[in-house]
């Protein structure tokens, strides 16, 4: 690629596998977590703000509360959402699920589970952020219902 240069591109090349060869990635992999989390603490920090400022909450809470509770939003929204999808995904390649598939109420409702179980997982995502986020104790119907709006909209 460096040919059109001429002499200088062994040098140019050499230059650039010198750089390549002195980069620490343990050091750029933690810099790079590090950057992640505060991005991911900062967004859910501004979201917080956000949904504290919709119910007219005016203390933020304390940062050991937030730790916490960024954290399990961080980690069981995901999941949740990947959960629907393997599960989605998966039930269809075992063999006595095909078995069942092929008999006819069976048939329809892994169908319709099929459609159905993406969308409640991704509402009680929702709902599940919506119950934890803002610094106040939000109805469990109204983060199910917000949710499902969300989920399905």
């Amino acid at each position: 690629m460096l040919a059109p240069l001429g002499s200088q591109a062994d040098e140019i090349s050499s230059r650039i596998i010198g750089f390549v060869e002195n980069v620490q990635v343990g050091v750029l992999g933690f810099v790079g977590l590090a950057t992640l989390f505060c991005t991911v603490v900062s967004l859910l920090g501004r979201v917080e703000e956000s949904f504290n400022h919709i119910w007219r909450i005016s203390r933020p809470r304390p940062w050991t509360r937030r730790f916490s509770d960024y954290l399990s939003v961080v980690l069981v929204g995901p999941v949740l959402l990947f959960a629907g999808l393997g599960i989605t995904a998966s039930m269809g390649s075992n063999a006595l699920v095909q078995r069942l598939i092929a008999l006819e109420p069976f048939g329809s409702a892994y169908y319709v589970t099929g459609l159905i179980l993406p969308y409640l997982l991704i509402s009680a995502a929702f709902a599940f952020g919506y119950i934890f986020i803002p610094n106040t104790k939000v109805d469990l119907k109204s983060a199910a219902v917000g949710g499902l709006c969300a989920g399905v909209g």
